[in-house]
């Protein structure tokens, strides 16, 4: 006996009426009703029938064949083989691009993920994730809703054994990601990068973030305050008045999902990237990403807003954003003519004896520079204290 014949459903299906169309107790026409063919491939199928095993006429033609498309072995070891050794902890759509990028080898995710899978080197994920927010539609115009978060992370893995920021604004409308390093989060570094992300964009018209210290506060008013009728603010928020740009805070970390997810592309990608390319510094970091990453990261992901207006306001030489961005504090000059602040002590050059008990303005740049300041006059100082990282400006 020969080998037993296995058949689909269809063509278990099909068989009966190509039988009757054959016996002549069923027109073609009728047949091709029945079965959803046209008359032209039914009276192939007859035609065929008359010559051949009716099984053989029924079956696919490509049954027992092997694919084109299926992937050799040889393959599938040199794939599995470059998983292990260098991109072990990539997920299947990240490797895949990475296949194509550096190895010249051109297969979907899918593929991938299949090929993985075979080996136990990668685990679907069957669990359903509940969504605790109503999804909301993007805003329509570029600029008119910039979320912004710090992400800290062990970013250049053991290369630099500490963990940094990243503060991350990404665009409502169209996806558009900026970022930049920091070695912590907090005021300056949020101000500098407001800074860089304005002379790149212009100014949106709001800004979404958390309710971190730096930019909320739960102070109670002031004497100051209560006076003239103002609510505590952070110098952050302060700079982001001075520049006319609404300020939202987030109650919760699932209420600004786009940066959030945007983090987590940073944390997988930007990572893996730095690693392949031996980034071991934060310059070398922050290089790396505005030349090469951000590029070819919005580039992917980036949509087109619903409207071509934008929302962003130019940025122009009209607006001192050196001056916009300084932050100022308030200190008194002590009877030994020296100023304290934030560990340091400044000595004055160009005292009196009046200047005493003074009270001293200190503005302070996203660049570091120092000004101290009286009403009338910019104060000269020198810095006796030893842990001196910011250039100071003098009269």
């Amino acid at each position: 006996m020969g080998d037993k014949i296995i058949m689909s459903q269809k063509e278990i299906l099909r068989m009966p009426v190509i039988s009757k169309i054959l016996s002549k107790g069923m027109k073609q026409v009728e047949g091709a009703r029945l079965l959803n063919l046209s008359t032209r491939q039914i009276n192939r199928i007859i035609q065929e029938a008359k010559t051949k095993n009716i099984h053989e006429v029924l079956m696919h033609k490509s049954r027992g064949k092997i694919s084109k498309r299926k992937v050799s072995e040889n393959l599938k070891k040199k794939i599995k083989k470059l998983y292990v050794e260098k991109y072990a902890d990539f997920k299947p759509t990240f490797f895949s691009e990475k296949l194509a990028e550096n190895h010249d080898i051109k297969l979907s995710k899918e593929t991938i993920r299949k090929i993985l899978i075979e080996d136990g080197l990668w685990e679907t994920n069957k669990i359903n994730k509940v969504r605790c927010h109503v999804w909301r539609e993007r805003k329509s115009h570029f600029g008119e809703l910039v979320q912004f978060d710090g992400s800290h992370h062990r970013w250049l893995e053991n290369r630099l054994d500490k963990e940094f920021c990243l503060l991350v604004y990404i665009d409502d409308a169209s996806g558009e990601k900026f970022a930049r390093f920091y070695e912590y989060e907090g005021t300056m570094p949020a101000i500098d990068s407001l800074k860089k992300f304005v002379e790149k964009y212009g100014i949106p018209k709001a800004i979404y973030c958390d309710r971190h210290p730096a930019y909320f506060t739960t102070r109670n008013q002031d004497l100051d305050e209560q006076l003239e009728n103002k609510f505590p603010k952070t110098q952050f928020a302060e700079v982001v008045e001075k520049l006319k740009i609404e300020l939202i805070h987030a109650r919760s970390p699932q209420a600004k999902g786009r940066v959030e997810r945007a983090n987590a592309i940073f944390q997988d990608r930007l990572v893996k990237e730095m690693r392949l390319a031996n980034i071991c510094t934060i310059d070398a970091a922050n290089h790396f990403l505005e030349t090469i990453f951000l590029p070819k990261i919005n580039k992917k992901f980036n949509v087109l807003p619903k409207s071509e207006v934008s929302f962003f306001r130019p940025f122009t030489d009209a607006i001192n954003l050196d001056e916009v961005c300084s932050v100022c504090v308030q200190r008194t000059i002590c009877n030994d003519f020296t100023i304290h602040w934030q560990n340091r002590v400044f000595l004055l050059l160009n005292r009196t004896p009046k200047m005493k008990k003074k009270k001293v303005i200190i503005k302070l740049y996203p660049d570091g520079n120092l000004q101290f300041l009286t009403k009338d006059s910019l104060l000269r100082v020198q810095e006796i204290s030893h842990n001196f990282n910011s250039k100071i400006s003098a009269a």
